[in-house]
């Protein structure tokens, strides 16, 4: 007798089953990918508050070798935009990259050649009693101007950042404890608060990470 060969079939997907897949796959991509857009974003400001944190902290120890001490760096008045101006040119222009600065309303805007920004006020009265905000805008063009999203404070203080870096995240008031830095006051880290200077120290405590309760979404 002869052997029948036995033909064997190997069963493949049907249309159904593959549309079935695509549209999982689809409502999946669907719920996920605005949370990978938002930590992306978030991974952006992160590495951009790090970087800009070095490059300041680096300037000054350049300007310190060539001009001394900080504190006894030339002040600038407050409300003086040209002397800004002077005073960003003469310490930190030559060892930051700077594209260009802008006045808008009698404010200045420094464009850095990253795609960052940032505004310089200075509250005091220049000498060592200076004291100085810089808000920093991770995204040059940001259209928004909420503090603790699309901009960061940093502070120059001989007194506050005393045995802490010359460049250092808002601080003013401090206790050194995170819960202050959420909590505590105008300044603290939440959605309600009238200034929330303290988001950048939230930031840099964390390890320079946005914690995942963080009061703003990116």
């Amino acid at each position: 007798m002869k052997k029948t060969n036995k033909t064997s079939f190997k069963k493949g997907f049907t249309l159904a089953e593959i549309l079935i897949t695509l549209g999982i796959i689809g409502v999946v991509a669907v719920l996920t990918l605005p949370l990978l857009m938002a930590n992306y974003r978030k991974h952006v400001v992160e590495n951009k508050l790090k970087k800009f944190y070095t490059i300041m902290n680096q300037a000054v120890k350049f300007s310190e070798a060539e001009y001394g001490e900080f504190s006894y760096w030339d002040g600038f008045e407050s409300g003086n935009p040209d002397a800004m101006i002077a005073w960003w040119n003469k310490y930190f222009a030559p060892h930051v990259k700077t594209l260009k600065i802008e006045r808008i309303n009698n404010v200045n805007y420094v464009y850095l050649a990253d795609g960052t920004k940032l505004q310089i006020f200075n509250y005091g009265y220049g000498g060592i009693g200076f004291a100085i905000h810089i808000y920093f805008y991770p995204k040059a063009s940001s259209h928004t101007n909420v503090m603790g999203k699309d901009y960061f404070t940093f502070y120059i203080n001989p007194n506050t950042n005393k045995n802490l870096a010359v460049v250092e995240p808002y601080k003013f008031a401090w206790d050194g404890t995170e819960d202050a830095l959420r909590y505590s006051g105008e300044y603290a880290c939440k959605a309600s608060s009238a200034w929330p200077h303290y988001c950048t120290a939230l930031i840099q405590f964390n390890g320079w990470k946005i914690p995942k309760d963080y009061p703003f979404r990116f």
